[in-house]
């Protein structure tokens, strides 16, 4: 559930982006299809609650799953949820110039998993 704050937002999403290494080897139909249910799971959260960033943002995403990804995986694996907060309008570009951003995991049980996703101006 979502949840705007006077100087950003925060949303809680139930569900994990594949790793890295995972959508490497997919067909380029499937990487589409993650893109856009990650549009999709991000405005449902947004309940008409629009940031309109012009300035950086800060954003802070953790990954509460079973299996801990290595760094690179990490980071990797949230391209689409980035993709998913530009498409939306939560964040100007997902360039250094208008993007501070911060990927970090937790474990929890495979059934409890889920994304939570912190905007803040930088």
């Amino acid at each position: 559930m979502s949840k705007v704050r006077e100087t950003g937002m925060k949303l809680d999403i139930p569900d994990v982006p594949p790793s890295l290494n995972r959508t490497l080897r997919m067909h380029w139909a499937k990487k589409q299809d993650i893109k856009n249910s990650w549009i999709l799971l991000i405005r449902q959260q947004l309940n008409g609650a629009y940031l309109k960033p012009i300035v950086k943002m800060r954003c802070k995403i953790t990954l509460c799953h079973a299996r801990a990804y290595d760094k690179d995986n990490l980071y990797g694996s949230v391209k689409p949820l980035v993709d998913a907060l530009r498409f939306n309008r939560l964040i100007m570009d997902d360039t250094a110039k208008y993007l501070d951003l911060t990927v970090e995991q937790s474990q929890c049980a495979h059934k409890e998993r889920h994304t939570v996703i912190e905007l803040d101006p930088a």
